[in-house]
Order: structure tokens, then C-alpha cells, then sequence
């Protein structure tokens, strides 16, 4: 719930979501707006109980495995076009590290996405991967030309 909120807010700064979920707390610098909405829809989802709930929390852990993924692949890319850029964070073993990480995401997300695996998605959530896809190649094509502002978004650390 957190870290989702910190994207909903970074996604509504750069113009991806609405403005209305930017706003942070002006003290403590929390995505406030964002916790909200994530917060309403959570206690929605519990009231629709386990017939919903379940295939959510599955593609939630899909979707953070593909996140995973995409870090650790930009992370391996990033080293290998600038390697002597400047790393607040170094992690431990370096690109090899970004390697095992981009491996494993990879062998994980087969394991979930190829039917008759023990952790692969079932029926309903085949359905809302597929529109899960649908809906992200529909905002892709409509936004990727749109100038993401990131100084302003990098300008707010703490947001």
C-alpha cells in the first residue's frame, strides 16, 4: 500500500493519473490523496470477499513480479551504458546481482504464466491478465509520446 501510493502520486505528477492524487502532506512529505484512494479501494476489496479478492492478490504478486523485473533489467542496462555514473545505492555484486535478479523475475513470471505450473494463474486471472495487458498497451499508446516532467518529480525527494 505504500509503495503504491508513492507510484500513484509519481504517475499523477508526471501526468499519467490525475492531478487530484499528487498532493503530499506539506510536513511529512506523504502521499496523502494517493493513500486514500488505495486505502477506499482496499476495504472495497475486502467487502467484496475471497471470490475477488483472490485473483487480485495474485495478479498484485504478478505485477510485482514483472516490476521486478523491469527494475532489474534497467538496473543491468544502466550499468552496462554508464558504468561510471554517480550510485547513491550500490547493491551488493553489482551488475551480476542485476543479472541473477533479471533470471529469476524471468523464471518466476513462466512459472505463473504457463498454464498447469504450481503457482500459474487460473482461469479468472488469465482473463485479467490479458486485460491487464489490453489496458496498459491502450495507456501506451495513447501517452507514450507525452513529455514526462522528472526534474519536477525528482525535485520532491521526500513525495
Amino acid at each position: 500500500m505504500f509503495a503504491g501510493s508513492r507510484l500513484i502520486t509519481s504517475f499523477s505528477k508526471a501526468g499519467f493519473l490525475p492531478k487530484n492524487l499528487s498532493s503530499t502532506n506539506p510536513v511529512h512529505k506523504t502521499p496523502r490523496s494517493s493513500l486514500i484512494f488505495l486505502f477506499s479501494f482496499s476495504i472495497i476489496g475486502v467487502l467484496l470477499g475471497d471470490g475477488l479478492l483472490e485473483p487480485l492478490m495474485n495478479m498484485g504478486g504478478t505485477a510485482f513480479l514483472i516490476a521486478w523485473f523491469f527494475v532489474s533489467l534497467s538496473s543491468v542496462r544502466l550499468r552496462q551504458k554508464h558504468p561510471n555514473l554517480k550510485r547513491p545505492y550500490q547493491a551488493p555484486g553489482g551488475i551480476y546481482m542485476g543479472y541473477i535478479a533479471t533470471v529469476f523475475s524471468v523464471f518466476l513470471l513462466s512459472l505463473i504464466i504457463i498454464p498447469g505450473t504450481p503457482i500459474s494463474l487460473q482461469g479468472v486471472e488469465y482473463v485479467l491478465f490479458i486485460a491487464w495487458i489490453l489496458i496498459g498497451l491502450v495507456a501506451y499508446i495513447m501517452l507514450h509520446n507525452k513529455d514526462i516532467e522528472l526534474e519536477k518529480i525528482n525535485d520532491n525527494k521526500g513525495a
